[in-house]
């Protein structure tokens, strides 16, 4: 709240402002916009009509057909339709009334019609970077997220892994023409915090952190990815891991894992399977294993049922 009545503040310092606000960055731009809501419509007018030129000169929105301006950052650029009508719906707010027929004030503040946004494309990855900015693209991402997120938090799972790792889908996204994340339903978040839960109490002691690399996938992804019919992947249930120690290999891992495994596997009704390298399946569908190899994991070895 301090920082936004001092950001309040500087609201007055006149038409040397907007020049100013040329060279700031979207975060900043945002907290001019917040604290501005604060204020009445009527309060300076004249700053106010200042504060949208700047704004709306920042987003190109004054000439939407234009690819946006080289300093302008990438979160905001990502965002496409929905976060460009939104920007431009704050800066349509903090217009100041009308006084007469060409009074100078922004061209956004007379537009009815929606605007367009620029056709700019950003990459997107599975980095962190990469999920802000993917959570970007729809509105309804972030709200969504965060209720995942303090679901998690209450459940106390929420430091068993980075949160955007959780929601990876898979490594192939690319060649599948899918998301790099995705939110499940809400039924399926259980389902995906029992299996967190258990790689919180059995995985991370056995081998140390890892990184979630695959998570929930929807099933035309999954039929892409060449994963299984029936894969628990589609259901919340499993999530693929790699650990963080270069120096545990193949061997070592599967034999860790395979001796955790026989030891609290069942009782949790815990999968276990193993891809190529060091990467390995935890789900909590039904208890099972597969993909291991005999010689380097004899707990596995053992009758038991099949994947």
């Amino acid at each position: 709240m301090l920082a936004a009545v001092a950001m309040a503040a500087t609201l007055a310092a006149g038409p040397k402002t907007c020049a100013a606000d040329l060279r700031l960055n979207a975060e900043q731009i945002e907290q001019k916009l917040d604290a501005a809501a604060l204020s009445p419509p009527s309060a300076r007018p004249a700053e106010r009509t200042c504060l949208v030129q700047a704004a709306a000169h920042k987003l190109t929105l004054d000439d939407p057909l234009n690819a946006l301006a080289p300093d302008v950052a990438p979160e905001l650029a990502i965002g496409r339709a929905a976060l460009f009508q939104t920007l431009a719906e704050r800066l349509r707010a903090l217009c100041p009334a009308p006084s007469a027929p060409g009074d100078g004030r922004p061209k956004i503040c007379g537009r009815r019609r929606a605007l367009r946004p620029p056709p700019l494309v950003i990459p997107i990855d599975q980095t962190e970077q990469g999920f802000i900015l993917w959570l970007r693209v729809e509105p309804d991402r972030a709200r969504q997220a965060r209720k995942l997120a303090a679901f998690l938090a209450r459940q106390k799972l929420d430091r068993v892994a980075p949160f955007y790792q959780i929601l990876r889908t898979a490594s192939d996204w690319q060649v599948c023409g899918g998301e790099p994340f995705a939110l499940p339903p809400d039924e399926d978040w259980p389902r995906a915090a029992k299996t967190l839960d258990w790689i919180n109490r059995r995985v991370k002691p056995a081998i140390g952190p890892v990184e979630v690399v695959s998570g929930y996938r929807e099933p035309a992804l999954n039929a892409c990815a060449q994963g299984a019919k029936e894969s628990a992947h589609l259901g919340f249930w499993a999530l693929d891991l790699e650990p963080i120690d270069p120096t545990l290999q193949r061997p070592a891992l599967m034999d860790v894992m395979c001796r955790t495994h026989a030891q609290f596997g069942q009782e949790s009704d815990i999968g276990l399977g193993f891809y190529a390298g060091v990467r390995f399946h935890v789900d909590d569908k039904r208890f099972r294993h597969w993909g291991f190899d005999p010689v380097a994991a004899p707990a596995c070895a053992a009758p038991g049922p099949a994947p």
